[in-house]
C-alpha cells in the first residue's frame, strides 16, 4: 500500500515518530511519502501519490491544522482513502473526536467534573478520521496495515478506536508496552531529509529511551502510566535501547548520510523525557563506547534532583557520579526544567518533589564541571491570589484564594497521592478560616487568612509568580532559558486543577499550537497576558545580560513592546545556543537561509493565530514561503 504521511512544519528536530511507522511499514513492503503541510501543496501530493492511508501524528493545538487538512482529504476523496491520527492528543482525547460517518451522540460519555480525574468535553471535535491509535504505536500500527491491506476488520487489533469497536469498549484495549526497543527499525530519516531543511542541518536527534516515572501534573506521563496500570498492564515505567543498539543506529546514519550528500552529523540531541537517573549499568557501558565509536557531542534531558538531594537537615547532598559519566561519554549540554520559581506552585500545583536547595546546588554543579545549561519554566499558572487591602470585594476574593489553595491539593496534589485527604502538607485550619469567612467576616478574620496564605508563599499578584519565575533562572545562572505559558492539555492532572478553579473550560479547540504563546486562560486580564508574554522574552534576554533585570521587571515588562523584546529574546538565545548550548559550525552559504528560516518558525510559534483557516492547497511565493519545498516524494512507483 502507499502511505502518506502528513506533519504540519518543518523543524530543526527529527519528527521521530514519523521516521519509526515509515520504517516499520517499509519492513513489511510498502511504500511511504511525506507532506509538508507547511509547504502548501497537499493537494498536488494527493494527486501524484494516490495514497490508499493517510497517517497523522497530533499533539493538542496542532490537531485542529489536522482536522482540516484530513476534511479537505475526506471531501475529494471519501472511503478510497483510510485516515488516521495517533500521537498525545488522540491518546488523551479519544473520548471527544467524532470520526468519519460518526454522530456526536455515539461518542462515549465522559462522566464526572474536573474534580473526578475524568475530564469533560464542552464540544465535539468533528475530525472526519476513520480511527485513532492511543497509546504506544509501534505494533498496532503494523496490524492495522496489515488488516487493511487484507481488508479485514480493525476492532480486535489493541490500541485502536473506531467507531464500531468504541461502541463495545468506551474504554479502549491497550497492549502491553514495549519493553524490548532492540527489534524496532532504524528512523526513516531519508523520508524526512529529502523534503525539510533537516538534511542540511548538522545536529541529529534520537531517543534512547521511552518513558518517566516521575508525577509532575503537567505531563501527560503520569496519566499514561495511570492508563497502563488501570488495565494491568504498566510493565516498566522506563524501557531503554541497549547501548550497542543505540550506536550501531548512530554509525548507520552517518555511513548513509555521507552516501547521500546530507550535511555530516556535528551533534546530538537524546530527545528522552529522562535521559538517566543514577550511575546504572547502562550509563557506565555508554560512557567507556559513545565516545569511542560516535565521538560526537550530546544534550540530553534530566533532573536537577538526580545531581542534588535535601536532606531531613536542609543539607544537600550531591552525586557527582552520573555528571562525571556523562561528561565522559560527551556531554556539551543539558536540559534540567525549573517550571517554577514559587515553592508552592512548584510543590503543590506542579508536583515537581523538587526543592529550591536541590535546584541551585545542580546547576553550580553544572558551572563546575563547564557544561551548558537549558530550562524550562512555565509563566501564566493559574494560583491563587491574596486580595489587597481596600479591595471592595475583599472578602470573596479572600474566600476564593484560600479555596483555590484547597483545590490545589484536593484536585492537583490528591490525583498523585492516591488515599491521602486533602493531599500532604494542607494546612487544615483553611478550612476553619473559610468557614468564619461566610458565617461572620471581621478584620481578624481576614487579617488571620491573609497570615495564612502568605506563610504559604502565595503572593497579591499574579505576575509576581512570574517574576519569581524569571529571577531563579537568573540566579542560577543559566545559559538557555524558555518560559512558555501553562497549556491545560487532555489527560493532564493540571487540566482537572484549572478547570477546578475556573480558569479553562476544557474546549481544547483554543489551544494554539505553541506553549509558547499568550495564555489561553481565562483568570488573566490583557494587561497580565501581555506582561507574561513580556516577561518570557525578557527572561532570557536578563540572564545574558542580568544587569538589565532589576530596570525590566520594574518597568519594561509594562510597556507594550512585546515584539521589541521578541527581537532581542532571538538576538540573545542565537548567542547562548551557538556558544553553549548547541556548539555547531555552519557553511557560510547556509547561515543566511537556515537563520531566514528559524526567524519564520520563531515569529509563527510566538505571534501567529494558530485558529485561523490555514491554505494547505495553494504553493506560497517569494519570501512568504517558510521552506522550500522539493518535488522528492519517495517511493518504489517513482523510479
Amino acid at each position: 500500500m502507499k502511505i502518506l504521511f502528513v506533519i504540519k512544519e518543518e523543524d530543526p528536530i527529527d519528527p521521530m515518530n514519523v521516521e519509526l511507522l515509515s520504517a516499520l511499514a517499509k519492513r513489511d513492503g510498502h511504500e511511504t511519502f511525506l507532506n509538508v503541510l507547511q509547504h502548501r501543496n497537499l493537494a498536488d501530493t494527493m494527486r501524484k501519490v494516490q495514497p490508499d492511508v493517510i497517517a497523522y501524528s497530533g499533539k493538542t493545538g496542532e490537531h485542529k491544522t489536522f482536522y482540516k487538512a484530513n476534511r479537505f482529504v475526506k471531501e475529494a476523496y471519501g472511503d478510497k482513502v483510510f485516515t488516521v491520527m495517533g500521537g498525545p492528543h488522540p491518546t488523551f482525547n479519544h473520548r471527544g473526536i467524532q470520526l468519519f460517518g460518526e454522530t456526536a451522540a455515539e461518542l462515549p460519555k465522559a462522566n464526572g467534573d474536573a474534580t473526578s480525574g475524568r475530564q469533560r468535553h464542552v464540544i465535539v471535535e468533528r475530525s472526519d478520521l476513520d480511527a485513532l491509535c492511543i497509546g504506544e504505536g509501534d505494533d498496532a500500527w503494523v496490524e492495522m496495515l496489515a488488516a487493511l491491506q487484507k481488508k479485514r476488520s480493525l476492532d480486535e487489533i489493541p490500541n485502536m478506536v473506531t467507531r464500531s469497536n468504541r461502541k463495545l469498549h468506551p474504554e479502549p484495549m491497550l497492549r502491553e508496552r514495549r519493553i524490548d526497543l532492540d527489534d524496532l527499525p532504524y528512523y526513516d530519516r531519508a523520508l524526512v531529509y529529502d523534503k525539510t531543511f533537516l538534511g542540511a542541518f548538522p545536529m541529529r536527534s534520537f531517543m534512547s529511551s521511552r518513558g518517566c516515572p516521575f508525577r509532575c501534573t503537567y505531563c501527560f506521563n503520569y496519566d499514561w502510566n495511570k492508563t497502563y496500570r488501570d488495565q494491568g498492564k504498566l510493565g516498566k515505567l522506563h524501557n531503554r535501547y541497549s547501548v550497542d543498539r543505540l550506536i550501531a543506529e548512530i554509525q548507520d546514519w552517518r555511513r548513509m548520510e555521507a552516501e547521500k550528500g546530507y550535511a555530516p552529523t556535528q551533534f546530538i540531541k537524546f530527545y528522552d523525557d529522562m535521559f538517566e537517573f543514577r550511575a546504572s549499568p547502562w550509563l557506565v557501558e555508554f560512557a567507556e563506547k559513545f565516545p569511542r565509536e560516535v565521538g560526537l557531542p550530546f544534550f540530553c534531558l534530566v533532573r536537577c534532583d538526580i545531581f542534588a538531594h535535601e536532606e531531613k537537615d536542609g543539607s544537600v547532598k550531591l552525586n557527582e557520579e552520573v555528571l562525571v559519566l556523562l561528561k565522559k561519554a560527551g556531554l556539551q549540554s543539558i536540559s534540567m526544567s525549573i517550571e517554577a520559581g514559587n515553592n508552592f506552585i512548584r510543590e503543590n500545583i506542579l508536583v515537581r518533589d523538587m526543592t529550591e536547595k536541590e535546584i541551585f546546588a545542580a546547576f553550580d554543579l553544572m558551572k563546575k564541571y563547564k557544561i551548558g545549561t537549558f530550562a524550562n519554566t512555565i509563566l501564566g499558572i493559574p494560583a491563587p491570589v491574596i486580595p489587597h487591602k481596600g479591595d471592595p470585594d475583599f472578602d470573596n476574593k479572600l474566600h476564593k484564594a484560600m479555596n483555590e489553595t484547597k483545590l490545589a491539593y484536593v484536585v492537583a496534589k490528591k490525583q498523585v497521592e492516591p488515599g491521602r485527604n486533602g493531599g500532604k502538607g494542607y494546612p487544615a485550619e483553611l478550612d476553619g478560616l473559610m468557614t468564619r469567612l461566610e458565617a461572620k467576616p471581621d478584620e481578624t478574620t481576614r487579617s488571620e487568612g491573609v497570615q495564612a496564605l502568605e506563610a504559604l508563599g502565595l503572593k497579591h499578584d499574579p505576575i509576581e509568580y512570574d517574576i519569581q519565575s524569571v529571577d531563579i533562572n537568573i540566579k542560577c545562572g543559566i545559559h538557555h532559558t524558555m518560559f512558555p505559558r501553562l497549556d491545560p492539555y487532555p489527560g493532564t492532572v493540571i487540566t482537572d486543577y484549572t478547570m477546578a478553579v475556573g480558569a479553562f473550560d476544557g474546549n481544547y479547540e483554543k489551544l494554539h499550537s505553541s506553549y509558547d504563546t499568550t495564555s489561553s486562560f481565562t483568570c488573566f486580564t490583557p494587561k497580565q497576558k501581555m506582561m507574561q508574554d513580556n516577561l518570557s522574552f525578557l527572561g532570557q534576554v536578563c540572564t545574558v545580560w542580568p544587569w538589565l533585570w532589576p530596570f525590566a521587571r520594574k518597568v519594561l515588562i509594562k510597556l507594550p513592546l512585546t515584539p521589541l523584546y521578541w527581537f532581542m529574546f532571538l538576538v540573545a538565545k542565537t548567542y547562548v545556543i551557538k556558544r553553549y548550548v548547541y556548539p555547531m559550525k555552519f557553511h557560510p552559504g547556509n547561515v543566511f537561509h537556515a537563520a531566514y528560516r528559524v526567524l519564520l518558525v520563531e515569529y509563527k510559534k510566538f505571534f501567529q493565530n494558530s485558529n485561523k483557516d490555514e491554505n494547505f492547497y495553494t504553493k506560497p511565493k517569494g519570501w512568504r514561503a517558510a521552506a522550500t519545498p522539493t518535488d522528492v516524494l519517495g517511493g518504489r512507483w517513482e523510479a
